[in-house]
């Protein structure tokens, strides 16, 4: 029997009640992360949402209720009904809360803001569960495919509402999605809505107050975009991508078996590789070839289709993944299949890599990654993204980055893309952290203009996410690529007459029923046999070897180790140390370039280590090797590799080369494993574990002296020779592990002293001043940055100075102003007790000297005590997040027991300091200082000029302690004032320096606030800076001002 129009109809009203809902819901979750959020949208929204509502109770009182399925939507309704009327009173709370302004409702409210948070999150998951029993349970039930066409046959279908009719018409063309069955209600509502949207803004800007027709909400500059950018892209973002195989190269002659040549080039293969005579032989190829097509056609189809957003390619390790991957991305035939799907699709990849750097195998890398794909030459994107994420400007470094900030990022991105996107995700097996990966998948998979394919190997947790996905399997797949392969590496020999046609095939299908569709084995094994024909074995001995090898590619590793070192123990402890040096350096940064970061070690830095551990030439003491002697034992050393590591490891060009020189190039070589297998192998087989040596802990840190000496010597040697620039952290990674593993003190002290004298001589620099002329920090800061094992040398290290006292000082201003000015600034137990040592040896938090950073040409000189102060706000806003506030109530708790300490010993509660604030960034995040030249920081910045009064007075309601509250109490003379705000005109940034600051007040307390200005408070602080009396200069012009009116700004 069919379904009533009536319960039809309640089914239309549920399924828009829950897909407006979840438009509403990221709303109220932006008001409560600070985002700015137009109050006339949320209001449109949530009363639309009541509409919908109302409309849903009317249709569910009418309908029948006679069949079990129309019991069950009646019960879906009425739990979509009460979570869409409690959803609207906490969309009504949150308008109420983003138009608060004053500072003591700003901060009840922000105490307040989880309970109502968490409530939303309820209704999130109610209505999550709704949506699930709609699509897998109820649709399909209510009205099937032939159903809907039946309906739409009926005298009466015209006659009902266009909703109604919509789902119907949809349902009847095979849609089963809910945003699928909606689209069309979706475009009319969100069409409403924006026209809405749009009275509601002409009339903002319309108004005489606003002044808003001149100036826009946000004009972002072009140094904002190109800082975003740089921000999201990692040194090695595309190193794995350029690392495999390229197209060219590649030999997946059936992923797109679209047309007869392509099926008569493989058959003209195998008709080669085979006798012709042997009919039975081309048959079967025939059947297989056939077979495969199919399998290939299910991608084919996939990229083409509606159906399933996500493929999963899939197959044993080293069958060949990555290279396929890469091949989609690269080959011209996806994107014309994609055409088909929607036009215009755009292609954006990422490849992990297990063992590679943290960027490599992190969902961080891959969520900067994707977005540095999507936002590159996309303005649109990119001014929408930094104008509603307050968080983008306070971005300058890829480990500036969470995860938690970058996935609505991405979201956004991918929603407001003018074309449709394929995602290419290769290697999900080889993330560091699963955690928190498949929901990633699952919500950009939740978009209409989104495909994603992936790969992986087949294990367990990955198959159970993806087991509804199309798939293939590629082992039982590459056949013919596999035989095409051979065929070519053969090819040479059978034309010498070497290999005659019976042996060809003979050698081939032994080596493809051994691969058993692994691809590595076969190059592994290919080069067996290559090794053998160079060496006149006879076609006999060829076969014979080739039987004896292991199948798979573990038995295949240790085989190949076996045959070539097993009798040779020099030979042996060769290729081991090689394996160790990669090992232990493989996420080890020391090299630096003007374009870019080199992400592990050297061929010079293996070459000198080895050269020590040998003991084969003493004559490198320090600084005497010669550069000709550099390029001889690299050579050397490089060929050693190619002979002793059984081809395992090999050597790769990296893609941060520009900028090093030909000269340099083949020192800076990077030896790396051919393959992840050989990595796991070595690390995690027992057999792996004998032949390193696991055991003999002697032998490891062998290796990180012996790796410490090649950094410190190539950076000595290429320092007189070329651009190249080494940073300490590498070796002050070793220094820290060397303590680990119970290295006498004594040497880790010699060679942090080494590392010292090094820095100083700019032999050694920072990682973000490698083209200073000097070190802009105290190498003991770098020190007490890297790891907490060396905290114990920080002390005679200090003694060792010309000025204990003072060095100590400017270390503790150094890391209180490095975190005092992130975002994600905490106070550890690690950071305090830092702190307290530093303040026992006698360092002063009061002396004001120059910033972390950079120097540049005006510098704000801050000292640790004030940048604290600035860094607890910061703090508070972190905590505030927290779903609970027990741990972080006790850590503002410590912070104030810190700051008290300091603030009894503060000589000049008048000492003033220059804040910068985005009015984009979230709630009351401060910049200590002005580290950035203000022609670069664009529209909506603030200057805020604040004594040391003022600023604790404001501070206070963050930090619980008596004490500090007494000592307030006495201060008769708090200060601030705004100096300037800065906004753009046609791409330039003007400065409006803020001469009546009576107007700002209300804007001042709101900048110390845990809430974040929206859109109409922007717009009112903008035409308050435009009125008469305030001045507009140049950035240059204001840098030049402050340093003659402000004594920190010099």
């Amino acid at each position: 029997m069919l379904t009533s129009f009536e319960a039809l109809g309640a089914a239309s009203a549920v399924l828009q009640v829950i897909s407006f809902a979840g438009s509403l819901i990221p709303l109220c979750y932006n008001i409560y992360d600070g985002k700015p959020t137009q109050e006339a949208q949320l209001e449109d929204y949530a009363k639309r949402l009541a509409d919908l509502a109302g409309r849903l109770k009317a249709r569910s009182q009418t309908m029948p209720q006679m069949t079990p399925d129309e019991r069950l939507l009646a019960e879906t309704a009425e739990k979509c009904i009460n979570a869409a009327n409690d959803l609207r009173v906490e969309a009504n709370y949150v308008t109420r809360l983003c138009r608060k302004c004053d500072f003591s409702k700003a901060m009840h409210a922000a105490l307040r803001a989880t309970k109502h948070r968490n409530k939303i999150e309820r209704l999130e998951r109610t209505l999550q569960q709704c949506r699930q029993v709609m699509e897998t349970e109820l649709l399909f039930k209510l009205c099937k495919k032939g159903d809907a066409i039946q309906h739409q046959q009926n005298s009466n279908f015209g006659k009902l509402e266009n909703d109604i009719q919509s789902l119907i018409s949809r349902i009847a063309q095979g849609y089963t999605g809910i945003e699928d069955l909606l689209k069309n209600e979706h475009d009319a509502t969100r069409s409403t809505i924006r026209d809405e949207g749009k009275r509601v803004r002409a009339l903002v800007n319309n108004h005489p107050a606003s002044e808003s027709q001149s100036l826009p909400i946000s004009t972002i500059s072009n140094e904002q975009k190109r800082r975003l950018l740089n921000s999201l892209k990692a040194a090695d973002m595309n190193q794995r991508y350029n690392d495999i195989l390229a197209k060219a190269d590649a030999t997946f002659e059936r992923t797109f078996p679209s047309s007869k040549n392509d099926s008569l080039q493989y058959l003209n293969i195998v008709n080669r590789t085979y006798d012709v005579l042997h009919e039975n032989s081309v048959d079967a190829e025939h059947k297989r070839l056939s077979s495969v097509d199919e399998a290939w056609g299910n991608f084919t189809t996939w990229l083409q289709s509606e159906d399933n957003r996500v493929f999963w390619v899939r197959g044993k390790p080293g069958s060949g993944k990555s290279t396929l991957m890469k091949f989609f991305v690269d080959t011209e035939r996806t994107k014309e299949l994609l055409e088909y799907w929607r036009p215009g699709t755009k292609i954006i990849s990422h490849f992990f890599w297990k063992i590679g750097s943290s960027s490599q195998n992190s969902l961080q890398g891959m969520l900067c990654s994707l977005l540095h794909h999507l936002l590159s030459g996309n303005d649109q994107v990119i001014h929408q993204v930094l104008t509603h994420f307050n968080i983008t400007a306070t971005k300058n470094s890829y480990n500036d980055w969470s995860d938690q900030e970058l996935q609505p990022i991405l979201l956004f991105a991918l929603s407001m893309q003018a074309h449709p996107t394929c995602i290419f995700i290769d290697g999900l097996d080889e993330v560091s952290s699963k955690d928190g990966f498949q929901k990633v998948i699952e919500n950009v998979n939740s978009f209409d203009q989104v495909k994603v394919c992936v790969s992986s190997r087949t294990e367990a947790p990955i198959a159970n996410r993806l087991s509804e996905s199309t798939s293939l399997e590629l082992e039982d797949l590459t056949r013919p690529d596999m035989t095409a392969y051979v065929w070519n590496k053969l090819l040479i020999y059978r034309e010498e007459g070497r290999l005659s046609k019976l042996m060809t095939k003979r050698i081939t299908d032994i080596l493809l029923e051994k691969a058993e569709g692994v691809f590595l084995w076969l190059v592994l094994a290919v080069n067996n046999v290559i090794s053998g024909i160079r060496n006149d074995e006879t076609g006999e001995t060829i076969i014979r070897k080739l039987s004896e090898l292991p199948g798979e590619l573990e038995g295949l590793y240790e085989e190949m180790w076996r045959r070539l070192n097993g009798n040779n123990p020099v030979y042996r402890q060769a290729a081991v140390r090689y394996f160790r040096y990669v090992i232990e350096g493989r996420n080890l940064v020391s090299i630096v370039n003007p374009e870019g970061i080199f992400d592990g070690l050297s061929l010079g830095e293996v070459a000198i280590a080895e050269a020590f551990a040998t003991g084969g030439d003493q004559r490198f003491p320090g600084n005497d090797l010669s550069f000709q002697e550099l390029k001889e034992i690299c050579q050397k050393t490089a060929e050693d590799i190619k002979v002793r590591c059984v081809g395992m490891l090999q050597l790769r060009i990296s893609q941060n080369y520009d900028g090093f020189g030909p000269v340099s190039r083949d020192i800076v070589r990077e030896p790396r494993f051919i393959h992840r297998t050989a990595h796991d192998f070595l690390v995690e087989t027992e057999a792996g574990q004998r032949i390193l040596n696991a055991n003999d802990a002697s032998l490891s840190i062998d290796t990180d002296v012996s790796i410490f000496r090649g950094i410190i010597l190539l950076a000595a040697t290429l320092r007189k020779h070329s651009p190249i620039r080494f940073v300490p952290d590498a070796a002050l990674f070793i220094c820290a592990k060397l303590v680990t593993k119970g290295y006498s003190k004594e040497s880790v002290l010699r060679m942090l002293e080494i590392l010292h004298d090094m820095y100083n001589r700019h032999i050694l620099v920072h990682s973000w001043d490698h083209e200073a002329h000097s070190p802009s920090q105290h190498f003991i800061s770098l020190l007490v940055q890297g790891s907490p094992f060396l905290d114990d040398f920080i002390e005679p290290l200090l003694k060792q100075q010309e000025d204990p006292i003072s060095a100590a000082t400017d270390v503790l201003r150094d890391i209180v102003g490095l975190k005092a000015v992130k975002e994600n600034f905490v106070v550890s137990p690690a950071l305090i007790k830092l702190i307290h040592k530093l303040l026992d040896l006698g360092a002063d938090p009061h002396v004001p000297g120059l910033p972390h950073l950079v120097v540049q040409e005006h510098n704000c000189h801050t000292t640790a005590f004030g940048m604290l102060l600035i860094g607890s706000f910061g703090t508070y806003n972190w905590y505030l997040r927290l779903p609970y506030h027990k741990s972080a109530f006790h850590r503002m708790h410590k912070l104030g027991k810190l700051l008290n300490i300091m603030a009894q010993t503060c000589p000049n509660w008048q000492e003033r300091l220059l804040l910068l604030k985005s009015l984009y960034s979230p709630l009351c995040l401060f910049q200590g200082g002005l580290h950035n030249n203000l022609g670069g920081l664009g529209d909506s910045w603030v200057t805020v000029e604040v004594n040391l009064q003022s600023l604790l007075i404001r501070a206070l309601p963050l930090i619980p302690n008596p004490q500090l509250n007494d000592l307030a109490n006495s201060f008769t003379d708090p200060f601030v004032r705004i100096r300037h705000l800065s906004t753009q005109s046609n791409r330039k940034t003007w400065c409006w320096r803020i001469m009546d600051q009576q107007p700002f007040a209300e804007f001042l307390t709101l900048m110390f606030s845990p809430i974040a200005f929206v859109p109409y408070q922007l717009i009112q602080l903008k035409s308050l800076a435009r009125v008469s009396g305030n001045t507009k200069v140049t950035p240059e012009e204001e840098e030049e001002f402050l340093s003659q009116d402000t004594t920190c700004f010099k």
